[in-house]
């Protein structure tokens, strides 16, 4: 390295003769100030303050440049060296191929663990689904055979039952040595009186049980042929009713029929002894008056005959729609006092046996739950233990690759594993502790 020398910077004995970098710039700046001194652009005190701090800046520079002069040299021939050390490891057989041929056996190695560990959890899982179908089989064997163990469960008790009855009275027949045509009458005498004690009981607990219900099916037959009957007379009567109504309707009709042509009669009368009157030139107020009394006279027979004949029927009329207003009422209180009743009690007892469905249901939903939550438990539990267990035999294999590796590179220095499999070591046993760990509670 050589030594900065200030002949570098400036060696001018005048300001046109200097060689040093501060020589150069400033005759430079010279140049440049004196045009603009020469253009008017600079004058008076502006032209030394221009130059001064000129001349600070570029003595600034000047040095800044011969200082890092040396150290651009040194940043030369360290490139210079790297590509010298580059052109060295791009040959062949350099250090990028053995770079690359290490790495290539790095990738090779993590490719075959990874397919090893890929192969081990697929075995892993097809071993848990086979364990899984066959813990499914086992599930449905063993309820099978619960169910097969119950049944022969009561067999054996009902059987020992039988037995045991049957041993001890043959110890007895045999220890009195009374086993003869007597004790088998008395036997079958036994069995006719059990057979009597049954149908005793069927006669007088579960006989009249059947009695009652087929009187009450009877009752209710026979509440339905009454409401029928009940229901046909008050079809008749409101036949009868309606036949009458009419009638009276058709009556009343009629008689406005005829008060309809009589009223036309005497009219047309009026008008007649009207019209001759007029022609005779008889028209004069004693006609008049004569005339007005004979219309009122006829207008109160009139309303004679409807007093006598018109309102009877009318108020006959309105009395068979009050009948049939009122017979309307008693069969809607017949119905609402004997029917709905019966309707009532019906769907209070379809009410009630569906709340005992319905809680039934809800009991064996229940138990169905809770039988599946213990099965699902027990296939959680059981999967974990495949879990854990294929993640054991990964470690172990990994641990007996580990092994392997030590011995065939030789001692390994701590902290160990030191390995590429080393990770992988520590990440499949925190898995399996993790695994492990209670969720609960401490152990």
């Amino acid at each position: 390295m050589a030594d900065i020398e200030l002949s570098n910077l400036t060696d001018s004995t005048n300001a046109d003769n200097g060689t040093g970098v501060f020589d150069k710039l400033i005759q430079s700046v010279e140049h440049h100030i004196e045009s603009q001194y020469k253009a008017g652009r600079i004058t008076g005190n502006d032209y030394s303050s221009v130059y001064m701090g000129s001349m600070q800046s570029v003595l600034s520079e000047s040095v800044k440049f011969v200082l890092s002069e040396q150290q651009v040299e040194k940043e030369v021939d360290l490139l210079s060296e790297q590509i010298i050390s580059e052109q060295k490891k791009n040959e062949a057989g350099g250090l990028i191929d053995l770079e690359k041929k290490k790495n290539q056996e790095q990738i090779d190695l993590i490719i075959a663990q990874t397919a090893s560990q890929y192969e081990g959890i697929d075995a892993s899982r097809k071993d848990t689904n086979r364990k899984n179908l066959l813990n499914s089989k086992q599930v449905i064997k063993i309820g099978k055979e619960s169910e097969l163990l119950t049944t022969q469960n009561s067999e054996l008790l009902l059987s020992g039952v039988v037995d045991r009855e049957l041993k001890t009275e043959q110890k007895i027949a045999t220890a009195s040595n009374a086993i003869d045509s007597t004790n088998k009458a008395n036997a079958d005498v036994a069995l006719t009186n059990s057979k009597e004690v049954d149908q005793i009981y069927v006669t007088t607990s579960i006989r009249p049980k059947e009695v009652t219900k087929l009187s009450e099916e009877i009752d209710l037959l026979i509440s339905r042929d009454t409401e029928q009957a009940a229901f046909t007379v008050r079809t008749d009567s409101q036949a009868a009713k309606t036949l009458l109504k009419t009638t009276k309707e058709t009556e009343l009709l009629t008689t406005q029929n005829t008060e309809l042509s009589l009223n036309g009669i005497s009219e047309r009368d009026l008008k007649t002894e009207q019209k001759i009157a007029t022609t005779s030139g008889a028209v004069d107020s004693t006609n008049r008056a004569v005339a007005e009394v004979d219309f009122t006279k006829a207008k109160e027979t009139d309303q004679t005959y409807i007093t006598t004949n018109m309102r009877p029927l009318e108020l006959s009329k309105l009395q068979g729609d009050i009948d049939y207003a009122n017979s309307k009422e008693l069969d809607q209180i017949y119905v609402t006092t004997n029917i709905r009743p019966l309707e009532k009690s019906k769907i209070e007892e379809e009410v009630d046996l569906l709340q005992a469905r319905e809680i039934e249901q809800l009991a064996a939903t229940v138990r169905m739950d809770l039988e599946s939550a213990k099965k699902v438990l027990l296939i959680e539990a059981q999967t974990l233990g495949f879990k854990v267990d294929g993640k054991q035999k990964l470690l172990k294999q990994m641990f007996e690759g580990f092994a392997i590796e030590t011995t065939t590179n030789g001692a390994v220095t701590a902290p160990a594993p030191s390995l590429n499999s080393g990770a992988s070591l520590e990440m499949v046993a925190n898995s399996i502790f993790d695994d492990l760990a209670p969720t609960e509670g401490t152990i």
